[in-house]
């Protein structure tokens, strides 16, 4: 926090891509969630996901449902980052009957292997730093979400 780089990557090894390879990424993601393949993994993402945030949390607790306000939607964030967070994340939208999408950055759906994967049939809302993409485009795809 000292650094001010506040946006700095996480996780080691992270794709580095372009401004070009980005928006081409981010496109091909939006078009990859009409074909039938993503619409068969996502719900089983997310019944796997559920489960695995039940049995993964069963000493976790939520607290402080009553202070939340009664609204439709809603953006969480950790104060950090730790992979494990999501978890306590989606144990509470599983207390709020509600699902959990994951903003994710565009660099994400590279990810190697398994985890590229995942994100890329997940429900994931990928964001690039494209002012016009950020204004315009993915306002429309969170008000459709």
């Amino acid at each position: 926090m000292a650094k001010k780089q506040f946006n700095a990557k996480a996780e080691l090894n992270d794709p580095v891509l372009s401004k070009e390879q980005t928006t081409k990424i981010v496109k091909q993601f939006w078009q990859h969630t009409q074909n039938w393949n993503y619409k068969i993994l996502n719900p089983i993402f997310q019944g796997v996901f559920g489960l695995a945030t039940i049995v993964l949390t069963t000493r976790g607790k939520v607290e402080g449902m009553q202070n939340l306000p009664n609204c439709p939607s809603a953006f969480i964030t950790g104060n950090h980052y730790n992979q494990f967070d999501v978890l306590m994340i989606k144990k509470l939208a599983m207390k709020k009957k509600k699902r959990l999408y994951a903003v994710v950055a565009a660099s994400n759906l590279e990810m190697p292997h398994l985890i590229g994967w995942i994100v890329r049939n997940f429900d994931s809302l990928p964001i690039d730093c494209d002012m016009h993409y950020l204004s315009h485009i993915f306002p429309q795809y969170l008000k459709k979400t």
